[in-house]
């Protein structure tokens, strides 16, 4: 599914979203110096 925000009729943000845990651990194994942490603990505790 995808999410997009709007600014005077123009898309000028887009996102992916998924509900997925794999897909959760996808896009966080791509900066893994940051977060340590488990998927789900960056989705409800932040950063």
């Amino acid at each position: 599914m995808g999410a997009w925000r709007f600014s005077d009729g123009v898309a000028v943000e887009h996102w992916e979203l998924s509900d997925g845990p794999t897909w959760d651990e996808f896009f966080l194994a791509g900066d893994p110096g940051t977060f340590t942490g488990s998927a789900e603990e960056f989705w409800t505790h932040g950063v």
